[in-house]
């Protein structure tokens, strides 16, 4: 699942938690703190919804390239 900012947004943050309740790979498109809602869940941390961020991501979920970087911020 894609989330954008759920952390300022409860609505969104709701649909985050109760989409990935039971599993799945949480794709943060724009702030950190969204993977602090889902804390046993798979993140991957992109900070932004250009296009070659996006082409990054798909490529990590596809297998065809690794996930590299470190988080900037702590994560409540």
């Amino acid at each position: 699942m894609c989330s954008t900012n759920a952390w300022f947004e409860p609505e969104q943050a709701t649909r985050v938690k109760e989409a990935l309740a039971n599993g799945g790979v949480l794709c943060a498109l724009r702030s950190p703190y969204d993977a602090a809602l889902v804390p046993n869940t798979p993140a991957l941390l992109s900070y932004g919804d250009v296009p070659a961020s996006l082409e990054a991501l798909a490529a990590v979920l596809a297998g065809k390239r690794q996930a590299e970087g470190r988080l900037p911020v702590e994560l409540p």
